[in-house]
């Protein structure tokens, strides 16, 4: 038995153990006699307090980042992919659901009432992020990955044909007229939602977004006008302008017409709306007020 090592109504207990002096089996014991243990409300908030207000040194720091450096270096293994890919497939599946019980998510909602963050930790995590960039900033997708990609969501679409059906019935509904899914919303970017926003709010009109027409959607439709943002992302694929192509004859061949307006930020939503405000007013006069 280790040194350090009693046992006290039934739990073991460390006394002066120091790290690396354990053996793989005993660490193991060690995580096997945790798991399952539920403590009390009162135990877990004598944990909370005895944590606030401790500050760890530079070193301390230093040493549980080199000690965390999480995938950083280091593969998945063939089998962990696999229970990764088949936890994903379950998700999809069952429509994105969480499987956090109700039990769980009232005591969630309950320990985050009231809590607010103080401004010397906003500034902290201010400071943190600044000069922090994306992991994909200015990186694609290769060939390879993107056939992968899709012949993954085809085979789920295979394995549950009923995503499928569903799929196409919420796309039926939409077309006739009924409220946006939140799947459609999803595929919304904010710079979309924050110029109909704006729009709607400057005139006073309301706006039909995500208008489906022959299995082309288009940003906005008001009356007889339909309107598309040409962010520089999208037009960067290839087969973007053969898809503004059909795009200008579905709308043309159903009798409307369609305003382009290139934009990728909240400063170009501005300069947009101040450059072409007649051209909007002249669509807009005659709008439903809200």
């Amino acid at each position: 038995m280790p040194k350090g090592y009693r046992k006290l109504t039934g739990r073991p207990i460390w006394l002066g153990i120091k790290r690396g002096s354990l053996s793989k089996s005993w660490k193991n014991n060690i995580s096997k006699s945790g798991k399952g243990l539920k403590r009390s409300l009162e135990t877990r908030q004598r944990m909370s307090r005895s944590f606030k207000g401790r500050v760890y040194s530079e070193e301390t720091r230093l040493k549980m980042k080199l000690n965390h450096k999480g995938m950083l270096g280091r593969k998945h293994s063939e089998e962990t992919k696999r229970k990764m890919a088949e936890a994903n497939h379950r998700r999809i599946a069952t429509g994105w659901k969480q499987t956090v019980s109700d039990e769980t998510r009232r005591k969630m909602s309950l320990s985050s009432k009231g809590r607010s963050v103080s401004s010397e930790t906003k500034r902290k995590i201010s400071q943190s992020n600044k000069g922090k960039v994306g992991s994909w900033l200015g990186r694609k997708h290769s060939y390879e990955t993107k056939k992968k990609m899709s012949n993954s969501r085809i085979q789920i679409y295979k394995d549950h044909p009923e995503l499928k059906d569903k799929l196409r019935e919420n796309l039926r509904k939409y077309q006739k007229g009924k409220e946006a899914r939140p799947f459609f919303d999803r595929m919304r970017s904010k710079v979309e939602v924050d110029f109909g926003n704006a729009l709607q709010e400057l005139f006073k009109v309301k706006l039909t977004n995500t208008f489906f027409l022959e299995n082309k959607y288009f940003d906005y439709k008001y009356n007889k006008y339909l309107i598309e943002l040409d962010g520089s992302y999208w037009h960067s694929f290839s087969n973007a302008k053969e898809n503004d192509k059909i795009k200008n004859m579905i709308a043309a061949r159903n009798g409307y017409t369609l305003l382009r307006f290139s934009i990728d930020s909240k400063k170009d939503i501005d300069n947009c709306i101040k450059e072409n405000y007649k051209i909007f007013q002249n669509i807009f006069c005659e709008g439903d007020i809200i």
